[in-house]
């Protein structure tokens, strides 16, 4: 997995529980944005990325939808 961290910008954080965190970036030349989830405080991690356009956001959002309770990124790693 690539770090795009040093390419990005975080534009949006948030706390779910204690245990989950996700993040949103955008890249500095602003074409992609990113949904990193972190689980464990890293011992589990996913990074998605969408184009940042209308449809590329509407995934995003649906995305993090996807991921908002412990227990849906437990169910993605099968945990």
């Amino acid at each position: 997995m690539k770090d795009y961290n040093k390419q990005t910008q975080e534009i949006e954080k948030i706390e779910i529980t204690d245990n989950l965190l996700l993040s949103v970036s955008v890249t500095f030349d602003e074409t992609e944005v990113y949904l990193n989830v972190n689980y464990l405080d890293g011992k589990y991690t996913i990074q998605r990325s969408f184009t940042n356009n209308y449809v590329g956001l509407d995934q995003l959002e649906a995305a993090k939808k996807e991921f908002n309770s412990e227990e849906a990124v437990q169910a993605y790693f099968r945990l």
